[in-house]
């Protein structure tokens, strides 16, 4: 009887939970993935813009620092949503799966967790190309488009 309820109650439940953590990694590299490329493209759009803005006389610093906060607020808006949507819908689904909830602690450490870890991928996605163009040519950057 004990082997039939292990198999039957535990080992069902453990893949469930197991196939939605799966899902929610692969979910989160594909966040990470598509989070970096759209800030590439976003600064790599906006390379006229900052060449305008060093021949005017602003620094690398500050050019830098500009787009690093253009950046981090995009993503902490989104992060804002985010973690409005998926905290309610978190207790939703505990709430409804009877299985679920003996596996669910009351600790918002994943959501911060997650939260700081799509933050600096931000950071890191926009300092790269940032770097870049803060270090062209201002002319050049002007003549290109």
């Amino acid at each position: 009887m004990e082997s039939l309820y292990t198999q039957r109650a535990v080992k069902i439940s453990n893949l469930i939970v197991n196939t939605v953590a799966g899902m929610g990694m692969i979910g989160l590299v594909l966040a990470m993935i598509g989070l970096y490329g759209s800030m590439a493209y976003y600064v790599s759009r906006r390379t006229h813009d900052i060449g305008i803005r060093m021949a005017i006389g602003a620094s690398r610093a500050t050019v830098l620092r500009m787009v690093l906060l253009q950046g981090l607020l995009l993503s902490g808006i989104g992060v804002v949503f985010g973690l409005a949507i998926a905290i309610p819908s978190c207790n939703l689904l505990t709430s409804s799966m009877s299985f679920v909830a003996a596996f669910n602690t009351p600790s918002f450490l994943p959501f911060i967790a997650i939260a700081a870890l799509l933050l600096t991928v931000t950071l890191l996605a926009a300092y790269s190309p940032a770097r870049r163009a803060s270090r062209i040519d201002p002319i050049r950057a002007l003549r290109d488009e």
